[in-house]
C-alpha cells in the first residue's frame, strides 16, 4: 500500500504540471507580438520554476519516506551518523540519503534563476 505522502505529493505535481501547461498556453497565445527571445526565455523560465516546485515536491517525500523508514539510533559501522529531525522525531542517515539537503538547494537554484529569468524577460 502506498504512503499517504506519495499520493497526496503525485496529486500537488500533477496540478503543478496542469498549471504549467496552462501558463505555456497564455504564453504562447501571446506570442503574437513578441520578439522571439523573450518568448524563449518566458518559457524557459516557467519550465525552470516549475520543474523548481516539482523537484521540492520530490524532495519532501523523500524526507518523509526517510523520517518513517530510517532507524532512530546512530549507527557508525553502517555510516548512518547524518541526523534528519522532523518536529523532534530523529532518524539517522547515510552521506549518500544526505544528498536530500542538495536536492533542496537544486530546487532553490532552479527557482530563483527562473524567476530571475522570468523578471528579465518581462
Amino acid at each position: 500500500m502506498p504512503y499517504p505522502d506519495l499520493i497526496f505529493t503525485l496529486v500537488l505535481s500533477l496540478v503543478v504540471c496542469w498549471g504549467t501547461a496552462l501558463s505555456y498556453r497564455k504564453i504562447r497565445d501571446e506570442h503574437d507580438g513578441m520578439p522571439i527571445s523573450m518568448f524563449r526565455q518566458k518559457v524557459l523560465s516557467l519550465l525552470l520554476m516549475s520543474s523548481a516546485v516539482l523537484i521540492w515536491f520530490g524532495c519532501f517525500y523523500l524526507s518523509v519516506h526517510y523520517d518513517w523508514t530510517r532507524p532512530t539510533l546512530a549507527d557508525d559501522l553502517s555510516g548512518r551518523i547524518y541526523s534528519l529531525s522532523n518536529h523532534g522525531h530523529v532518524v539517522y542517515l547515510t552521506m549518500t540519503e544526505r544528498g536530500l539537503f542538495a536536492l533542496a538547494f537544486a530546487a532553490l537554484v532552479c527557482f530563483v534563476s527562473g524567476y530571475l529569468l522570468h523578471r528579465r524577460a518581462g
